[in-house]
């Protein structure tokens, strides 16, 4: 690993080969270290970045570190470029990157292939210590999506821009919608029961810009 450590973070560009790709290469960084250093550039992803317990990811800062989700990761009715563990976990930290995907809005909601909705970050239940700052995200039906019984979640100085909400009836705008939101911290089942309340949120020094459904959208969450 020598040359690829840049302040005991592994550099993401020392693992992107011709025959790995740069979600592999992600992903491979955060097996091997849990601290990943992502340098200035563009990086197209084709599948979801999948964060680990403890897993500290830094960039160069909006509009410098960009990530993309290609269209290869908008295949499924619902679907997120980066997302923690599917277990009970602690510790995550995103700092300096920006998150953009491919959502339109009206007329043509949605995405070219027909994809339904893509959120930038999405927290399973039970994640604590969750600290974004400084990054941006932008042309997704969600920026930030927290799930129940989650805790302790910081997220500061960041920007959220053109959350597109996506109807069941395309051609009836906001009908029916899905989508739209810059932060969702979400505590419900799909029958609107308390599953476990979202404790200790701080959300500040942030930024929304043409949110078409909620900046904040919150369900039993407790200060």
């Amino acid at each position: 690993l020598l040359g690829t450590i840049r302040n005991e973070y592994l550099n993401v560009k020392h693992f992107i080969k011709s025959d790995v790709s740069i979600s592999n290469a992600i992903n491979n960084c955060i097996n091997i270290c849990k601290n990943v250093y992502i340098p200035k550039g563009d990086y197209v992803i084709s599948e979801r970045i999948i964060l680990k317990p403890y897993t500290h990811i830094y960039g160069d800062g909006i509009g410098k570190t960009i990530i993309i989700a290609s269209d290869s990761i908008l295949t499924e009715s619902r679907e997120f470029t980066m997302c923690g563990p599917t277990n009970l976990s602690d510790n995550f930290e995103i700092n300096d990157i920006e998150f953009k995907n491919k959502c339109k809005g009206w007329p043509n909601y949605g995405f070219d292939n027909g994809a339904k909705t893509s959120w930038c970050i999405v927290f399973p239940g039970g994640c604590n210590n969750i600290n974004i700052h400084n990054c941006k995200f932008s042309n997704a039906t969600g920026g930030v999506y927290v799930h129940n019984n989650s805790s302790y979640i910081r997220i500061t100085n960041c920007v959220f821009s053109d959350m597109i909400a996506i109807p069941t009836n395309h051609t009836v705008p906001l009908s029916g919608t899905a989508g739209g939101y810059g932060v969702i911290l979400d505590a419900d089942n799909s029958s609107g029961e308390d599953i476990g309340k979202i404790k200790d949120v701080v959300i500040s020094h942030c930024e929304f810009i043409h949110i078409q459904r909620h900046i904040i959208y919150s369900q039993y969450v407790e200060d």
